[in-house]
């Protein structure tokens, strides 16, 4: 009996999965002027597709792939996940027309414990993030709270505080490096992400908040903080309390800690200004005077922006220096670049370097993009407020969570150059991939047409020392990858800190790869992906990898 109960049951499923199958079939090809996205096919009529995406997140968005919208049934929240290229590029050029006010109140709640009557001051705001309020709306300026917020941060990474902020993070990253207790012997470390995270983090958030909040008022804040980070993803699936109270204990933590560094820095004197961090971080005190924020509100805010500003860069520049340092023909290369990068200025045993020069590096700029191509995995969120969207004759409804997913537009081969040079496939990292050739039409990221030029090309070598890159200078470009390459995301509401992301991940390598000599342990070892931090940015590390440094002769 149990037997025919089961079977009756899977035939059902089953049957069920068929069904939404042919009808998104069918829709593929045909497409009625206004038609809602159908829902993704599903084996279990109940819990929709989160059992497949709780078990591998990564094969669920790929298994999906196609070129229309389709609705799904996750933990939380019924989305509607946005493909195909046309599709997702006018989904950023709308981006004017979501509010993100309903992801901030989500993500400064749910993720960063900020108190609800001070969270729910982003959707009582619906004046939008422009200088001028939309019309129609009538709220009280002080009360903006969306475009009060998008100013502060905008000033400080894209604004006139971005210059300033790059200096003093160089500074401290230079006294950093020449002073690390490493010499020229070997040194064995566990870990080189521990090792990363260690060194680079406290530089992140002293240029943001001073050395007061490491130094005095937590010694544990950088520690507590990758363990909050490494809860994030249990907490951002609305996980409650009770059953997984450390995750929250450790937040509470950090916000406490926070709130002492705030409560200190108020009673600084006018010489030790300095100490209490970037001129940003003081402008978020103005936000005391919106309706329902205390210094609560303002800590839990501090925590998301020290957060936005650690997670992704760090985890970015480890899987750089991965993928550097186990290919000693990449190694050539960086090194080579960071050589002629040196400032003719520069007379200290710890080399300066030109910036904009590093910055335009052509195997550094392929590198830091193929990293994001591979290694980020983000859903881009926009949420059609009070009218239906529309995007190539799909009616999105208004009060819809829409999402693109960087790892669908990342990993379509239709998108990518993946026919020629050993046939590169999307699911290895090759540093050549945005390089291009001016008399080579195939080399780079998109395949145009036969070349009457043979170069060979493969993985393996380019782990050797015998480069098998081309005789020709490359250059990079990323020309025409509006949609295809997002892990910034896109449309007017992209991330605004990838500017100082990219200026300390360059950096950090650049002195990193010129100071000193790294050899993993193990080069040929492929670190697996912590899958559950998946759709909210750049991968984590699921395993060690330790390796051994020590200080390059002078």
């Amino acid at each position: 009996m149990l037997y025919l109960v089961l079977a009756t049951l899977s035939s059902l499923c089953f049957l069920h999965y068929i069904i939404t199958w042919c009808k998104a079939k069918r829709l593929q090809h045909t497409v009625e002027a206004g038609k809602v996205p159908p829902w993704a096919s599903e084996g279990l009529p109940l819990v929709g597709n989160s059992v497949a995406f709780l078990r591998d997140p990564f094969a669920f968005v790929l298994s999906l792939s196609s070129k229309h919208p389709v609705r799904l049934r996750l933990p939380g929240a019924n989305p509607i996940l946005v493909q195909g290229l046309d599709n997702v590029r006018t989904l950023f050029r709308l981006s004017a027309w979501s509010n993100p006010a309903h992801a901030q109140q989500f993500i400064a709640s749910r993720l960063f414990g900020m108190p609800p009557v001070a969270s729910a001051s982003f959707v009582r705001d619906n004046s939008g993030i422009a200088a001028k309020p939309k019309p129609g709306t009538n709220v009280e300026s002080r009360n903006r709270i969306c475009h009060r917020d998008h100013e502060i941060i905008r000033s400080m990474f894209q604004g006139p505080e971005l210059s300033d902020l790059i200096d003093r993070f160089s500074g401290l990253l230079y006294e950093k490096m020449h002073h690390l207790p490493i010499g020229s012997q070997w040194v064995e470390m566990p870990d080189l992400f521990e090792f990363l995270v260690t060194q680079i983090t406290p530089l992140s958030i002293e240029l943001l908040c001073g050395p007061s909040l490491t130094k005095v008022i937590d010694p544990d804040f950088v520690r507590d903080f990758w363990r909050f980070d490494s809860w994030v993803p249990t907490i951002a699936k609305k996980a409650p309390r009770w059953i997984f109270p450390q995750g929250y204990r450790i937040r509470d933590k950090l916000i406490a800690s926070i709130k002492r560094w705030r409560m200190s820095s108020c009673m600084v004197r006018d010489d030790e200004k300095n100490m209490t961090g970037c001129k940003g971080m003081k402008d978020k005190l103005n936000l005391l005077d919106v309706d329902g924020w205390d210094m609560d509100a303002i800590a839990a805010s501090d925590l998301g922006l020290i957060w936005a500003a650690n997670s992704n860069t760090i985890s970015c520049l480890y899987w750089m220096t991965y993928e550097i340092f186990r290919r000693p023909s990449l190694l050539a290369h960086i090194q080579r670049e960071c050589s002629e990068s040196i400032s003719k200025r520069s007379e200290q045993l710890t080399p300066k370097f030109e910036l904009t020069t590093l910055l335009s590096q052509p195997y550094l700029q392929s590198s830091f993009a193929e990293t994001l191509r591979y290694r980020c995995h983000i859903f881009i969120t926009r949420y059609p407020d009070s009218d239906d969207m529309y995007v190539n004759g799909w009616r999105l409804p208004a009060g819809s969570l829409l999402m693109a997913c960087s790892t669908v537009q990342h990993m379509e081969e239709s998108l990518w150059n993946t026919k020629t040079y050993g046939k590169q496939p999307l699911n290895i990292f090759w540093p050549e991939r945005f390089l291009t050739l001016v008399n080579d039409h195939n080399y780079g990221y998109r395949h145009r047409k036969e070349s009457a030029i043979s170069l060979s090309y493969d993985v393996e070598s380019s782990r050797s020392d015998q480069s098998s890159a081309p005789k020709q200078q490359p250059k990079f470009t990323s020309k025409g990858l509006e949609g295809v390459w997002v892990p910034f995301g896109g449309g007017s509401q992209m991330c605004p800190g990838q500017r100082l992301a990219k200026v300390q991940v360059f950096l950090t390598t650049a002195l990193i790869t010129t100071l000193f000599e790294v050899e993993p342990s193990d080069p040929r070892k492929e670190i697996p992906v912590n899958w559950a931090h998946f759709g909210t940015g750049v991968a984590k590390p699921a395993a060690p990898l330790p390796f051994r440094i020590r200080r390059r002769p002078a």
